[in-house]
This record gives structure tokens, C-alpha cells and sequence, in this order.
């Protein structure tokens, strides 16, 4: 009887409190509605997003490229310390600086060439005598492949070793293309030849030491990079095209993160597993160089000619060797050597960190980052993303910290905002990984989305973007607000600063104009001008021919109809069931969103299920065969080659800034996340066609049936359906803030739902049973794919029960997804 008269007071005592203050805000003078109710209902401003659309400033973005490129800055050098301290210093200015920022180090495994031992590839004959000696440095064009810091090209965490061996082709050191050759020759000791592609840089070693290869060597072949090209002539720096001499480093490693310590954050006092138990790596030296010295060594080669799908664009015809050089060739009865001198070391990396705290719900994460290490200058890679970046942050600096960008006053997002720049991605996705190791607690609960900006730009003719198919709709949104430039008007052209013009007099809003660099504005572009209107408060408002209005439409000069999004639509499309013809997320021939561990966004993704895109512009893929951008990880990845061939004017590098920023201040302001499930129920249901098509028959021979994946796949369908029409009826503005919240929680958390840790045991960090990285060919659930594809080669009764596994794994998870989305009350 106490109690209960003990929790009737109480409860009255809750009625009376909420009595007085419902009186006392009623009673407020000239207020409906306390302050916080109002702040609660905070939703995205499209008016300032054209702002931001606007102050966009491709000539600082160029500026910002140029102060980044200025040395080699590979991880853990001066260098890359120069880059710390700048990316600090703009996040820290008191004028267009973050709310903070600071740095956070980690202590990590890395591996160098020796400078006193340069790698070493020779041909030797029976006598030990050189016969020719492979270049150890790129030819320099300019003086930046002069730099001493420009590091001899290498295979990071390629092993140190002294082998010798007859040459063989082996194509691009896949597992295939070492058993064609153990059909026809024994290749115990050979050295074995490989070109970049087909399979990941670490594999080629990998696969080759099991066939008794003891080293491998490892080109850019010019039919596949350089549409053919080979004369210096037709290369840089008369071209975008890589040079003879021109090698691609890169890291030979199959796990990402620090090697010493899986699972944990690389910090001083964390224990580290030994070098000899690291998992992934080449077990035999390794070492690349240039395709002038790969066509040397390849057109010597004797025996069997090799497949047509080997030949490439050397004027000779690709043989496999004898193992060896034919009788023929002066290099008859001569080995290869090679001498690798690479070693391990301990590094302290950093990551620099920046934030802007929401306003609203500081707990909810928009993440934007892009890793800021480099082989040599890094040119394209990283550091057009960091340009991007850099100036993403100082406009919405300059934002956080002047009354001038919003007409509310300065702006705060709804939700928190953090940047990372990210260290050591280049040796293995190091930075990103140990951060997402070390917070996975926080972020896993609060992280709404996950933006990365690696390269921003590969070339100038269009969007591309891979993501989770939840983000797609604001990626959609995003690009048809934002208009591409016209290339011939803004030929080494800027933007108009809408900063600089909302602080001078007389006030005037010339939209998104363009300047030359000597200052003038070309002629016939100007399309509004800024007026001022009556305000309560005194500040101006725009006016738009002579109409006052805070939803001013940007447009870019010379280009009023082209979106980014109707450009895209152009070079990468698909059919969608529900919305007919759209861009292609992912670039895939069906689905295929955010697999593969290709940058920052993989621990993310893969590791922490959080929603993620990678954005970047990219060139048109029917005009050429170039697997990337001709330059990638080589001495000629510099300013003067983006500033010719990558990006004249830097127009496209201002596009990824605006498409990218415009995406994170919706991701950060909109009361109601801007995702999609039902766009996630049409990705899973392509996948599950093609399981259908591939994987049914198969399986239902071997007794196993995929009709509880149809079931569950129908059952995210229906959920999705649901939620979808739940956030229809709602008026979010005017019903309790939890309903908002709750719904968010929804959408955040959907990718969470497909994360499984036990699903890929012999995958490191991929959890996510949906888009995990593959081997098999079919766009459908990774592990089911390569499941059935193992058991229909080895016709295993255990590789057909693993089939039955992963399927059993992608069906729950699923189904479990799909109650994520269902009401969270008891049924009635």
C-alpha cells in the first residue's frame, strides 16, 4: 500500500512539474514554443546549400594542390609531418578553422627500401656477367622526379631476398595462369614475370610460391594502360600517358591495417604478434619495374607463345619461356637476379582530426575523410582529395564562424561533423583502420555515414561513385542540384567568392560566376544581382530579380542545364524497376555497390557496417583502356601533371567539392535522414536474381534450396515498403522529436543489421555479408558466390555443406535486417 501511494505522488508530482513549465513557456511573451522545441525541428537549409554551392573556390582548391605537392611526402617522412602541420593549421585558423582539431598518433609496422641497398634486377649469364641491369630510378622529365626524396620504386612488405632464376611470363600471377604454365613446364626456381591487374599486388606472390617460384617481377603493361602508347614521344610530358621508365609502387599485402596488431589500435603499449605470424604477405621477393625494361626482358623470352589474352602491345609476340630466353636471344642461357633489400620498421603515423559539433543531436556522426600520404608527390593520389577536403572545411569554417552565410545567422549543423585525414593508407589502409579499431565502440553506435574522397578526380568527363545502395537518394539529390562547369569558358578559371561578395559594398549576388586569373569576369555571364529587403533584424536578404526569396538557384557559368547528375547518366547507366534509367552506383554490370577493399572507406563499411560512399570524376571509359589514371603511383604523379592532363582549371576537382559537400551537409542537417531502404530491397533483390540465374539449379542438385533467401529478400521488400509509408504520413516538424529519432535510429543502422563477425574467417575485417570483397565473377552475395564456385570445382561434399552455410548466413541476416524496420512496439 506504500508503495503504491509513494508512486502515485511521484506521479502527480510529474503532472504538476510538466503543468508549470507548459504554463511558463505558454505564458512567454511573444513565443508559442520554448527555444529548444524549435532547434529540435531543425531541418536542412537549401538556401545556404546554395551558398555553400557557390563559395566553392576551384583556384584555392588548384592553390591547395600545389602547397601539398611541393615534396614527396610518402608516410611517416618530413614530408608527410609538412602535411600534418598544414592540414592542422587550416583546421585550427581562427577565421575559417574547425571547432577543433588535433592530431592522434599511432605506432605502426611499415616497410622501406634500404638507401645504401637499392633493389637490384640484373640479367647474368653462366659467367656471372651483367648482361643488363634494369633502371632503380624513373627518368626525370621535371624537377620533381629530381627530388632525393622521391623513393626508389619498391614492393612494401615485399620480403628481402637474393634468388636467381630462368624467366618465365606468367600474365597477371593469378592462380590460373600458374597452373597453365605448370602444365607444360617445371617452374621450381624460376623467376616469373607478371603484369598489374587480374589480381591484388600482394597475390602474385602469393600464388606463384606454391608452383616453386622463387621471385617475381612486376610491370604496368602499356596495351592495358597506355592504350598501346610506348615512345617517350606520346608520354608524359607531352601526354597523360606513363612514361618507359615510369613504375607503379604500391603495398604487397592482403590485410589492411597495422601487420602487428589485427584488431587492435596500433598505440605504444599494444601488444604486437610477431613478424613471422603476419598473415598475407609475399613469402618471396618481389619487385617492380618499368615496361622499358619489361619489353627488354619479355621479348627475350623463348618457348610455347603465349594465349592471345596474354599478348600485349611489345613488338614482339609474348612468349612463356623455356623456362628461360630463347637459343636466338643474347641473353641465351642467362638468368635473372634479383636482389630485394627491403626492411621493417616502426613508425609513428598520424591521423589529423577535426570536428564540428552539431547543434542538435552532437551524439550523431557525418564522417568525411580522405587519406593524406603518398608514394612520391601524389599528384591525383591523395592529394586532389585532400584539395577537396581542405577546402570543404575552410567554407564550412567560414560558415560556423560568420553571419554571413546564413540568414539565420551563423550556421551549426544539426548533427556532429568530424573530417579525418587519414595516415599510411598507401601501406595497407593503416590510418583509417586503426581509428575505426580503436573507436569501433563509439562508432558503431553513433556514426550515421561514412564519406570518402580519395582521388577527387581520375579525369574530367563525369561522376562515379560507389556506396551502399541506403545513400543512394541523396547522392541523386545532390547531383542534380549541382551544374557542371563549361570546360572552354572556365579554362584555368575561379569562383567568384560568396564570402568576399556578402562582405563588400555594394552588395551584389552574381551566383556562381567565374573569374579569370588576372581577376576579370568573362563577359555575359553575370545573371542576378543582391538587393536588400526589409528585416526585423537588420541584416540583408537576397533578393533575386527584385523578388525577394532564400532559395537563390546556382548555376555554373556557361552551363545552365547540364547537371552532374544528367552528365553522369551519359557514361554510366542502368535500368532500376522502380525508377526506370539511372546513373550506375558502383559502375558494375548489375548492382554492385561498395565491395572490395580499394580505400578508406573499407574499414567502415566492411568492419563497422556504417553507410558509406567513395566519390570521385572519373574519365570515359569507352575513349580508353587505361585501368586507372596512366601516372598512378609513380614519380609523375605531380601538380604539373593534374594541371595539364588531369584537370585544366581544376573544374572538376570544384564539382567532386560541391557534389561531396552538398551530400554531407544533408547527411548532417535533414531532421530525417536522407536514405532509402526500399533502394536497399531493389540492390538485394538484384542480387538475389542473380543467385537464380547462376547458383539455383546447382544447389538444388546438391539438396539445398534457396527458397528461405527468396522468403527473407521478399520479407525486406515488405518491411521497407512499410517504413517507407510510415515516413510518408509522419509530419515529423510537428510530432514528438523521439518519433524522428526513432526512425533515424531505423535507416542509421541498417547496414549495422549485415554485419555477422563470424562470417569470413578467412577474411580479415570483412563483416558486412552483403557487400564483403569476392573472387568470384557473379554480382550476387559474396560468400554464397564463392562458396558455390569452390564446391562446383572440387565437387567436395564439405565445399557444398560451406555453400549451405553462407547461404543459411546471408538468409538470417537478412531476415534479421529486415525486422530492424519493422515498428518497434508489440503487436496488437
Amino acid at each position: 500500500m506504500l508503495k503504491q501511494l509513494l508512486l502515485y505522488g511521484f506521479a502527480g508530482l510529474a503532472v504538476l512539474a510538466v503543468g508549470i513549465l507548459i504554463g511558463h513557456f505558454g505564458t512567454q511573451k511573444g513565443s508559442s514554443a520554448p527555444r529548444w522545441m524549435e532547434e529540435l525541428s531543425q531541418n536542412v537549409d537549401e538556401s545556404l546549400i546554395e551558398r555553400f554551392i557557390a563559395e566553392v573556390d576551384n583556384m584555392k582548391i588548384q592553390d591547395n594542390l600545389k602547397e601539398l605537392t611541393k615534396v614527396p611526402h610518402m608516410a611517416t617522412t618530413p614530408g608527410d609531418e609538412a602535411t600534418v602541420k598544414l592540414v592542422l593549421e587550416r583546421w585550427q585558423d581562427p577565421k575559417s578553422g574547425l571547432d577543433a582539431a588535433w592530431r592522434e598518433d599511432y605506432r605502426v609496422y611499415l616497410s622501406f627500401p634500404n638507401k645504401d641497398k637499392p633493389n637490384k634486377v640484373t640479367v647474368v649469364n653462366s659467367s656471372d656477367h651483367v648482361l643488363h641491369t634494369a633502371q632503380e630510378r624513373e627518368k626525370p622529365y621535371t624537377d620533381d622526379q629530381k627530388d632525393p626524396d622521391v623513393v626508389q620504386p619498391f614492393a612494401a612488405f615485399g620480403p628481402a631476398g637474393n634468388v636467381k632464376g630462368r624467366l618465365v611470363y606468367a600474365n597477371q600471377g593469378k592462380v590460373s595462369d600458374y597452373e597453365l604454365l605448370n602444365q607444360t613446364m617445371d617452374l621450381n626456381g624460376t623467376i616469373a614475370i607478371v603484369k598489374y591487374g587480374g589480381t591484388g599486388r600482394g597475390a602474385k606472390a602469393i600464388n606463384a610460391a606454391p608452383f616453386g617460384v622463387v621471385g617475381v617481377l612486376v610491370y604496368t603493361e602499356p596495351y592495358e594502360m597506355n592504350d598501346g602508347l610506348m615512345s617517350e614521344n606520346d608520354t608524359y610530358p607531352h601526354s597523360w600517358y606513363l612514361p618507359p621508365s615510369g613504375v607503379e609502387r604500391g603495398s604487397y599485402r592482403t590485410n589492411g591495417g597495422d601487420q602487428l596488431t589485427p584488431y587492435l589500435a596500433a598505440k605504444n603499449g599494444t601488444y604486437r604478434i610477431p613478424e613471422t605470424k603476419i598473415r598475407g604477405l609475399a613469402p618471396i621477393p618481389i619487385q617492380p619495374i618499368g615496361f622499358e625494361d619489361a619489353r627488354i626482358l619479355i621479348c627475350e623470352l623463348g618457348g610455347p607463345k603465349a594465349p592471345e589474352t596474354w599478348q600485349g602491345s611489345f613488338p614482339c609476340t609474348y612468349n612463356l619461356g623455356e623456362p628461360g630466353f630463347r637459343n636466338t636471344s643474347h641473353f641465351n642461357d642467362s638468368d635473372v637476379t634479383l636482389d630485394v633489400y627491403n626492411k621493417g620498421e616502426l613508425r609513428d603515423s598520424a591521423n589529423v582530426m577535426g570536428v564540428i559539433w552539431g547543434s542538435v543531436e552532437p551524439d550523431r556522426y557525418v564522417i568525411y575523410g580522405n587519406h593524406r600520404d603518398s608514394w612520391v608527390h601524389g599528384g591525383v593520389d591523395p592529394s586532389s582529395g585532400t584539395s577537396v577536403m581542405l577546402e570543404i572545411t575552410r567554407v564550412l569554417g567560414q560558415m560556423v564562424k560568420s553571419v554571413f552565410f546564413s540568414l539565420k545567422g551563423k550556421w551549426r549543423p544539426r548533427r556532429t561533423i568530424i573530417f579525418g585525414s587519414w595516415g599510411a593508407e598507401e601501406f595497407g589502409l593503416i590510418g583509417s583502420t586503426e581509428y575505426a579499431e580503436e573507436y569501433i565502440s563509439k562508432l558503431s553506435q553513433r556514426s550515421v555515414a561514412y564519406i570518402n574522397v580519395d582521388i577527387s578526380v581520375f579525369a574530367n568527363a563525369t561522376l562515379k561513385v560507389s556506396a551502399s545502395p541506403a545513400v543512394q537518394s541523396v547522392i541523386f539529390t545532390a547531383t542534380k542540384q549541382d551544374h557542371i562547369p563549361n570546360k572552354e569558358v572556365l579554362a584555368r578559371a575561379g569562383t567568384t567568392s560568396m564570402f568576399a561578395l556578402l562582405t563588400k559594398r555594394p552588395l551584389r549576388w552574381l551566383g556562381h560566376v567565374t573569374r579569370m586569373q588576372d581577376g576579370r569576369i568573362p563577359k555575359g555571364i553575370l545573371f542576378g544581382e543582391l538587393a536588400t529587403c526589409s528585416r526585423p533584424t537588420g541584416r540583408p536578404k537576397l533578393r533575386y530579380k527584385d523578388t525577394c526569396k532564400q532559395d537563390l538557384k546556382v548555376k555554373a557559368a556557361g552551363s545552365n542545364t547540364v547537371s552532374v547528375y544528367d552528365n553522369w547518366i551519359r557514361y554510366f547507366n542502368r535500368t532500376s524497376p522502380t525508377y526506370g534509367t539511372i546513373p550506375n552506383i558502383g559502375l558494375s554490370v548489375c548492382v554492385g555497390f561498395l565491395t572490395g577493399a580499394g580505400s578508406d572507406y573499407a574499414p567502415f563499411s566492411h568492419f563497422l557496417g556504417i553507410s558509406s560512399m567513395d566519390i570521385s570524376y572519373t574519365y570515359d571509359s569507352s575513349k580508353t583502356r587505361a585501368r586507372i589514371y596512366p601516372a598512378y603511383h609513380t614519380a609523375y604523379d605531380t601538380f604539373d601533371y593534374v594541371s595539364k592532363f588531369i584537370d585544366p582549371g581544376f573544374t572538376s576537382h570544384q564539382t567532386v567539392a560541391r557534389t561531396a559537400g552538398t551530400i554531407l551537409l544533408r547527411l548532417a542537417d535533414s531532421l530525417l535522414l536522407p536514405f532509402n531502404c526500399s533502394d536497399y530491397a531493389e540492390g538485394l533483390e538484384g542480387y538475389l536474381a542473380n543467385t537464380e540465374k547462376n547458383f539455383e539449379e546447382p544447389l538444388k542438385t546438391n539438396g539445398i534450396s534457396i527458397e528461405p533467401l527468396k522468403e527473407a529478400v521478399k520479407s525486406f521488400r515488405s518491411a521497407a515498403t512499410k517504413l517507407d509509408q510510415v515516413i510518408r504520413d509522419s509530419d515529423l516538424v510537428n510530432e514528438t522529436p523521439l518519433k524522428a529519432r526513432r526512425i533515424n535510429d531505423q535507416l542509421m543502422l541498417l547496414d549495422r543489421a549485415f554485419v555477422d563477425p563470424l562470417a569470413f574467417p578467412d577474411k580479415y575485417s570483412f563483416r558486412h555479408v552483403i557487400w564483403a570483397s569476392r573472387s568470384s565473377g557473379v554480382a550476387t552475395f559474396p560468400g554464397l558466390a564463392d562458396a558455390v564456385e569452390k564446391a562446383q570445382a572440387t565437387g567436395l561434399k564439405e565445399d557444398w555443406a560451406q555453400a549451405h552455410r553462407h547461404l543459411s548466413i546471408v538468409t538470417q541476416a537478412i531476415s534479421g535486417a529486415a525486422h530492424t524496420l519493422t515498428e518497434a512496439h508489440a503487436e496488437q
